[in-house]
């Protein structure tokens, strides 16, 4: 496996995108996504020799703070580890060469979301807040759901 910053949006992550969220990114939202402070990281796998995009994240940084945009595996691979491969990136990014993590990492993750939840829970998250109607509703005529809002601190462990 192999880990590539590449800040240029591929088809791959478009296809990724519309089969990983059930209100994907639009391209334009990509795009918008890789201007300053703004970091893409892509993780690819050969597949017959050769590199096939299976997963990615986007996250933006400001000063000692660090926001987790988006993540998405590609639906064909979920429940293999990928988005715990991106997770530890992440926070590999965020850390010092010692481990110790060096900024405050945030999330938003849909309320029904709860596999993200137990996935950032294993990477010492906690949720810190709630935006109420914040994600458009799944299913037309549903409400709109809440998001959790997750935070990492410096001082936080991993309980993995």
């Amino acid at each position: 496996m192999l880990i590539v910053t590449d800040d240029q949006v591929a088809e791959a992550h478009f296809s990724i995108e519309e089969r990983a969220h059930v209100q994907p990114w639009s391209r334009n939202t990509f795009r918008q996504s890789t201007g300053a402070g703004y970091v893409i990281r892509s993780l690819y796998v050969m597949r017959q020799q050769q590199p096939t995009l299976v997963g990615y994240y986007v996250c933006h940084s400001v000063l000692d703070e660090v926001t987790l945009m988006n993540i998405a595996v590609d639906p064909d691979v979920q429940r293999q580890g990928i988005g715990r491969l991106l997770m530890d990136d992440l926070i590999a990014r965020c850390s010092s060469v010692q481990g110790a993590l060096q900024a405050t990492v945030f999330l938003d993750v849909r309320e029904s979301n709860h596999a993200a939840i137990q996935l950032y829970h294993a990477f010492g998250f906690d949720e810190v807040g709630r935006r109420v109607g914040y994600y458009p509703a799944q299913i037309a005529g549903e409400c709109a759901e809440t998001a959790i809002v997750m935070a990492r601190y410096p001082t936080s462990t991993i309980a993995l």
